[in-house]
Formats: structure tokens, C-alpha cells, sequence
């Protein structure tokens, strides 16, 4: 009887290869063998959804008018905008795993993430048009925004303690004469050593400054902490703000193009021709009463100049 785990790795990435990166994911605890399998498979997904998105925006940007006016008001508007805001997202992913991935001390854990990716991707490259950017990334906004939340609180100490215990707390208690001082030297990385300087009458390490240096620290991991939160609550905020800002934009697009549609009625062209004759004709009616009006008034100072003159001459 043929076990799925002794099937060769190529085979086991065909298998792997039908199912969603999702399901890819979660099938990693099943052993180590999985877990290899779709470590690899989980980073070539990202690195393709990065590729397939840098493509896409290419061929969508060289069909764009150069002009910015112009840009806004063609109808691949939408599309160019949806697959920026998914560019900031990415960079924003690779911030968080890339550095981990390289290390290969972890691989692109949430594989839900890339479906959603490519979901939308493959939505703005195959629909021509595709709903607004807002409604779309939704989804990928919230799931994204959980996953990098997860790493940082979950795993990433994990992985920052299984690179090794920080060189601050690597002090060697040095004696003189100590033979297992030579030892301990030994083991211990040079970059990782932190030595203090002999006491100059006991011949033995300062304790008040480690103790100093470990006040320090604590003081130091304070403060990153309140920055993070401080970060994470101006990116919220920020990511609210862009979300208005889309809506605004789209509601804006949209009255553009209302604009544009009433402006190339033929029915507009002649109501316009035709208040355009009005105003005239109004213009032209006045012009004429005014000039009545005027010819009228020096008619009746030439009758009274006559009439004064009549009763000077009597």
C-alpha cells in the first residue's frame, strides 16, 4: 500500500498544487513533510501574486492617457486604482514576512491572504468593470491587516528567541584565574559577547551595571512598545482616511462622467443654442426700449425749451 507521505516532493506539490493556499496552509501541521511542502509552495504564491500583480498594472498603466485629467475620466480608472491600493498592501506584507522568509526561519504563513490576492487580481484583469476599490479590497484589507496583527504579537517573538538570546543578557561572570571562563569564551559567538570590565580591586564584574544596563532595556522595550501602538493607531487612521478619500474620488469619477454623457446630448446642444437666442433677443428688446425711452425724453425738453422761449418773447 502506497502512504501519501513516502510519495516523491514533486509529486506531493502536483497534489498540493490543486488545492487553495488556504487549504495548503492549514494542511501544514499534518507533518513535517507537509510542512516543507507547503512552506515552499505558500512563498512561491506570494512571489507570484507579486509577479502577476506587477504585470498587470504594467499593461493597465500602458493603456492609460498620459495626461492626469484624462487618466481620471477613462474607464480604466477604476482598475488602476484598485490594483495601487493592492501594491500598498503587498509592500506592507513584505514588510512584515519578507525579512523572516529570507532568513527561512518562516514562510508566508497566511496563504488566505494570496487567494484573496489573486481573487481580485484575476477579477480586475479578466472584468472590464470591476466594482469600486473600496468594496472590492474589503476583504483583503481585513484579512491582511489580521495576519500582520497575528505575526507581530504571536510569532514574531518566537522567532526573534529562537535566533538567540539578545546580547545584552549574554554576560560571562569572568573570575581571575578561572579555568571555565576559557570555556564559556569558546562557546560563545564574538558578536554575541558582552563583556564588562573588571571591578580594578576585586578583580570581579560590576553587577550595578548590568543591573543598569537591564533598566535600561526594559525602559527601551517600553517605549517600542508604546511607539508600535502609537503606529499602528496613525495606520488605522490613515487607512480610514484613504478609504474616504476613495469614496470621495469614486463619487467624484462618477459625477465627471455624468457631466461628460449630459454635455454630448445633441437635446443639450439646441437648448443651449436656443437660451443663447433668447438672451439675445432679451438683450436686443431692451436695447430697443431704451432707445424709445430716450428719444421720447428729448422730445419733451424740446417741447418745454419751445414753450419757455414762446413766454420770454411775450
Amino acid at each position: 500500500m502506497i502512504n501519501l507521505v513516502n510519495l516523491p516532493e514533486v509529486v506531493l506539490e502536483k497534489i498540493f498544487s490543486f488545492l487553495t493556499y488556504d487549504s495548503i496552509a492549514q494542511n501544514r501541521v499534518v507533518c513535517n513533510k507537509f510542512n516543507e511542502i507547503g512552506s515552499k509552495m505558500l512563498n512561491k504564491g506570494y512571489y507570484a501574486a507579486d509577479r502577476f500583480h506587477g504585470k498587470t498594472l504594467k499593461a493597465i498603466k500602458a493603456k492609460l492617457p498620459r495626461r492626469e485629467s484624462e487618466r481620471r475620466v477613462h474607464p480604466l480608472a477604476r482598475q488602476c486604482d484598485i490594483l495601487i491600493a493592492i501594491e500598498t498592501r503587498l509592500s506592507m506584507l513584505a514588510m512584515t514576512f519578507t525579512k523572516w522568509m529570507d532568513a527561512k526561519l518562516c514562510c508566508f504563513i497566511p496563504g488566505k491572504v494570496i487567494d484573496e490576492i489573486m481573487r481580485v487580481l484575476r477579477c480586475v484583469a479578466n472584468n472590464p468593470s470591476p466594482p469600486r476599490a473600496h468594496e472590492i479590497l474589503q476583504e483583503l484589507r481585513d484579512i491582511s491587516s489580521m495576519a500582520m496583527e497575528h505575526f507581530d504579537e504571536k510569532i514574531l517573538p518566537t522567532l526573534k528567541m529562537s535566533m538567540g538570546v539578545p546580547p545584552f543578557l549574554q554576560v560571562i561572570f569572568v573570575t581571575a584565574g578561572s579555568s571555565r571562563a576559557d570555556e564559556e569564551l569558546t562557546l560563545v559567538p564574538k558578536q554575541r559577547l558582552c563583556v564588562f570590565p573588571l571591578h580594578p580591586s576585586s578583580g570581579t564584574v560590576s553587577v550595578a551595571e548590568f543591573n543598569k544596563l537591564v533598566v535600561r532595556e526594559s525602559i527601551n522595550r517600553k517605549k517600542i512598545k508604546a511607539q508600535a501602538e502609537l503606529i499602528s493607531k496613525q495606520a488605522n487612521e490613515i487607512s480610514e482616511l484613504r478609504k474616504h478619500v476613495e469614496e470621495w474620488e469614486a463619487k467624484l469619477r462618477d459625477l465627471t462622467a455624468n457631466l461628460i454623457k449630459a454635455k454630448d446630448l445633441p437635446g443639450n446642444s439646441s437648448a443651449i443654442v436656443s437660451t443663447r437666442q433668447s438672451r439675445k433677443r432679451k438683450s436686443e428688446d431692451e436695447r430697443i426700449i431704451t432707445n424709445k425711452k430716450c428719444k421720447k425724453g428729448d422730445h419733451r425738453k424740446n417741447r418745454s425749451g419751445r414753450s419757455r422761449d414762446m413766454l420770454i418773447c411775450k
